[in-house]
């Protein structure tokens, strides 16, 4: 299987590898979390993606306004591997979509964290984080520390830069931001 295979790469590594999953169908959702659970990774269940052919087929976005159907995808990966964290990316801004209603579905579930792409609405983060009861990772222009320490304001528990992540200096002034975000977290 792919997914073992490409946890296997990473056996030796010094982190811990996240498998995003894009299905159209539940059952694949079971297999791949007892790999994750194998291997050490956490499962992210993507609800996010917008592309076409991924919305024709019932994933992405279209997931994401599918709350049951999304609740019985994090359900079944729990179901799988009761030790497995598993979390679920998201996109604000979609129509119909009560982000923060689903985020607590998703908790009640048994999701560990919510992946929100923020779509240039920094405040859903904010809005999802009061009371939701899940970590919140926060992605969209994370670039330097003004958009981490806005994050973290928000309610965030960490961010993820995403298409930068290519750029050494965009990582490097990230890095420096939660470092001192979390310096100054420990000295409270």
């Amino acid at each position: 299987m792919f997914v073992a295979d490409q946890l296997g790469r990473l056996e030796d590594a010094p982190l811990k590898a996240g498998i995003n999953v894009r299905s159209a169908t539940v059952e694949p959702i079971a297999e791949v979390a007892r790999v994750c659970a194998r291997g050490g990774a956490f499962l992210e269940i993507n609800a996010h993606c917008r592309q076409p052919e991924l919305r024709a087929v019932g994933c992405g976005e279209v997931l994401l306004a599918d709350t049951d159907r999304l609740v019985r995808y994090v359900e079944t990966a729990r179901e799988a591997a009761t030790d497995l964290v598993v979390g679920v990316k998201v996109r604000a801004g979609v129509a119909g979509v009560d982000l923060p209603r689903t985020c607590r579905a998703l908790a009640r579930a048994g999701a560990a964290y919510v992946h929100i792409d923020a779509m240039d609405a920094e405040r859903v983060v904010a809005d999802v984080a009061d009371g939701c009861g899940l970590s919140i990772v926060a992605n969209n222009g994370v670039r330097d520390g003004e958009t981490v320490r806005e994050y973290l304001a928000y309610g965030a528990d960490a961010v993820s830069v995403g298409r930068p992540s290519t750029d050494a200096r965009v990582l490097e002034r990230v890095a420096r931001a939660l470092e001192a975000a979390t310096v100054s977290a420990d000295s409270r």
